[in-house]
């Protein structure tokens, strides 16, 4: 085999593995109650991760969260901090980060199929103006493509995926992401 065919075959394996990279979310063990009413208002309450090492990225995961609820249009007020008392209209959610492991980008490589994928998970409650815990569940989003990424990347996707849950809960729909009927979600 000629050096130049090689080279075009590791190109083109690099670009394949490239192609297959993709961060997902996933939401697992839910509880929760359909939404009592329209709620207008959403406020951030507590936040904490469950490493002391973590809690650096509890304010990426906040302004993520914070930013994603604002862009979703389905609240009038997004607070980032829960207000006393909170309007009959408002829900809170608390989080905590309750994983985060940098995976093993060898295993990407070399198996790949989401093996040493880099992820975040948060445990998430939604409440009620009174204090009622109305939603629960973990949020967990994977990196699992060729390579690394920061982090702060996979901490800001978790903000945004927990964001995503957030509204479809609101709006009575499943917590768990659905594409539409008849959308194409190809890359």
């Amino acid at each position: 085999m000629s050096n130049e065919l090689r080279i075009w075959c590791v190109l083109i394996g690099v670009l394949a593995s490239l192609s297959l990279s993709a961060c997902v979310s996933n939401v697992e063990q839910v509880t929760a109650t359909k939404p009592k009413r329209q709620y207008h208002t959403v406020a951030l309450g507590h936040m904490d991760a469950a490493q002391p090492g973590w809690l650096a990225h509890i304010d990426v995961f906040r302004s993520a969260l914070t930013r994603r609820l604002g862009e979703s249009d389905t609240f009038d007020r997004v607070l980032a901090e829960a207000t006393q008392p909170m309007p009959e209209d408002g829900i809170v959610v608390d989080a905590s980060i309750v994983d985060i492991n940098k995976g093993n980008a060898a295993a990407r490589f070399w198996i790949g199929f989401g093996a040493g994928a880099e992820e975040a998970r948060t445990y998430v409650t939604i409440r009620d103006a009174s204090g009622e815990t109305l939603a629960s569940f973990i949020e967990e989003t994977k990196y699992g493509g060729w390579g690394t990424v920061e982090m702060q990347r996979i901490v800001e996707a978790l903000g945004s995926s927990t964001a995503d849950a957030v509204v479809r809960w609101s709006r009575g729909e499943s917590l768990e992401f659905q594409p539409n009927a008849g959308e194409d979600w190809s890359p």
